[in-house]
């Protein structure tokens, strides 16, 4: 299973036309083991999400959504603040979390027309995905799993398995370099003061 990043957001619309033309192409249309990266730190992540949805409508055959918050924060903040663009992402965590919840929502909605799956360490997004899921009835779909980050997910992951939910362990492959600001973001969010966990502890 390959899922395709769009992680920054000056190559995103570059990757999801790409992603686009190759699934609509007779080689690829009717494969189901694939998907695409979506984040939820952008601030039109509903309108991306909005456009994934109209290509699986069209393609005719699910894919696969990976619902992410978002790793390139700081990257995407200074970019933009080099090139006098507006920021195009959240600048709060919770505001972040407000939108991944919105967005899985909303593609929840989808299920069938694409699948999505909530990768995210995060308890309370977790939570309000399984509510979601039990209310549109596919909580035990075969398609429906949650994801975690490999090496950092791991009491994210058992928690899950307990529950009897499905799980993905992903990690992410390509630039050394941009691979280890990655994790570093992870580490960094798991160790906020903002983190979902810190807060129930103050």
């Amino acid at each position: 299973f390959v899922t395709v990043d769009a992680e920054l957001r000056s190559t995103q619309r570059i990757v999801e036309d790409v992603f686009s033309e190759t699934l609509l192409s007779p080689e690829f249309r009717a494969m189901e083991n694939v998907g695409i990266a979506l984040q939820a730190y952008q601030k039109d992540a509903l309108l991306a999400a909005e456009r994934l949805v109209k290509l699986a409508s069209v393609r005719g055959t699910p894919f696969l959504i990976r619902l992410v918050k978002g790793a390139y924060l700081e990257t995407e903040r200074a970019l933009a603040e080099e090139k006098g663009w507006s920021s195009p992402v959240w600048e709060k965590k919770r505001r972040t979390d407000r939108m991944f919840d919105k967005v899985c929502s909303s593609l929840m909605k989808e299920w069938g027309c694409v699948f999505v799956s909530p990768a995210t360490h995060n308890p309370k997004n977790i939570l309000f995905a399984e509510r979601i899921a039990r209310e549109q009835g596919f909580l035990h779909d075969p398609h429906f799993c949650f994801q975690v980050l490999y090496g950092l997910g791991e009491p994210v992951r058992k928690a899950l398995r307990k529950r009897g939910r499905r799980v993905l362990v992903y990690a992410p492959v390509g630039n050394l370099l941009a691979g280890m600001a990655y994790l570093a973001r992870r580490i960094l969010e798991n160790t906020s003061n903002q983190n979902f966990l810190f807060t129930l502890t103050r």
